[in-house]
């Protein structure tokens, strides 16, 4: 999905691959965030609304059924629940702790959002990679038999 969402990033930009522009510096420029965490706070946001919802809704009620008999052979199906915990732990919670926070709208809301985990917490910080340096050492050699040594160091994100 990334793949098709850069794809179509690159030739609204007029850059191509050999251009070697990080996807993230892309979706800087344009002003937009990536697709797929557009549809993770979607899937949060619902998760949430399914939790608050009252047990006689016909929604709650598909999603707390459970299928019977014995499911095929191959890889095992990834189940809604499953990528939900996926998302949340993600975000450094667990599961039981994000039950208990969708009960408080504006708490959810934050955490799902704003990638807060609760009030008195700061933000989150998904896409930020580490900081990083690097130690740059060149000698120079004079024509009189001298040589020098400098070291430079090069921060980047």
């Amino acid at each position: 999905m990334q793949a098709m969402e850069m794809k179509y990033l690159r030739k609204v930009k007029g850059i191509t691959r050999m251009h070697r522009v990080r996807n993230d510096l892309i979706w800087e420029d344009i002003g937009i965030e990536p697709l797929q965490d557009f549809i993770e706070k979607r899937q949060l946001s619902w998760w949430g609304h399914l939790n608050r919802m009252n047990h006689e809704r016909p929604a709650r009620k598909v999603w707390e059924a459970k299928v019977t008999g014995k499911r095929r052979r191959g890889r095992p199906v990834t189940t809604w629940d499953k990528q939900m915990g996926k998302i949340i732990g993600e975000r450094g919670q667990t599961w039981e702790r994000a039950r208990k926070m969708t009960a408080n709208k504006k708490e959810w809301s934050k955490f799902v959002y704003e990638g807060r985990i609760g009030y008195n917490q700061h933000y989150y910080d998904f896409l930020q990679p580490p900081k990083m340096s690097i130690i740059l050492e060149a000698s120079i050699h004079h024509r009189y038999g001298l040589s020098s040594t400098i070291k430079t160091i090069i921060d980047y994100w």
